[in-house]
């Protein structure tokens, strides 16, 4: 892991409901982290020091040191146009990985509206997302991307379930080619 997913990280931890006890280790882990950045950093950049947490830390020193080209960003749009949900990726890992190239595009100075971003992640999601691909494109209020992780993730939770009972299924069926239905009605006339 990288310093500047293991910030991320733990931003995205921030914003969450933590107990007391996890949120003290959180802070704890948070200020090792920064001190590490401040360590590694050159006198010169410690003006562009701002926010209280890792995760501000690493997000001012990227806005002020990526490479603001037109081939950067050209890159990153494209990324980010042609994102494709990977054949064993979860979606989690996807999401993430769509988050980045969003989070970056902003990061250089060109954000991607969120709402584009969303229709662009539900669009290249695998074939087996097509059920909730339409409800999530069709609901009356428009889906945010912070939104999608618990919908995809309740989704996988469905189709493993019908996976899982598949089995069950396929088992029934034998036992009712084993014995066609003509058969059972000869076993039930002969017992009356």
């Amino acid at each position: 892991m990288d310093i500047g997913s293991l910030c991320s990280n733990l931003f995205c931890l921030q914003k969450t409901n933590l107990d007391t006890f996890n949120r003290a280790i959180w802070i704890a882990d948070d200020a090792h982290v920064r001190m590490l950045l401040m360590s590694t950093i050159s006198e010169a950049s410690f003006q562009h020091i701002q926010g209280n947490t890792s995760g501000d830390l690493w997000l001012a020193l990227e806005r002020e040191y990526a490479p603001n080209t037109s081939s950067r960003e050209f890159t990153l749009k494209t990324q980010l146009l042609r994102i494709q949900m990977k054949g064993d990726e979860i979606s989690a890992a996807y999401l993430t990985r769509a988050e980045e190239y969003a989070n970056t595009l902003a990061n250089i100075g060109q954000p991607m509206p969120g709402k584009d971003i969303v229709m662009l992640v539900i669009a290249s999601l695998r074939e087996e997302y097509n059920g909730v691909k339409k409800s999530l494109l069709d609901r009356q209020f428009t889906t945010v991307f912070l939104e999608l992780p618990e919908l995809l993730a309740d989704h996988e939770f469905l189709i493993k379930k019908q996976f899982s009972m598949l089995p069950q299924f396929k088992q029934s069926l034998l036992q009712q080619q084993l014995v066609p239905p003509s058969k059972l009605l000869q076993f039930r006339l002969h017992d009356n």
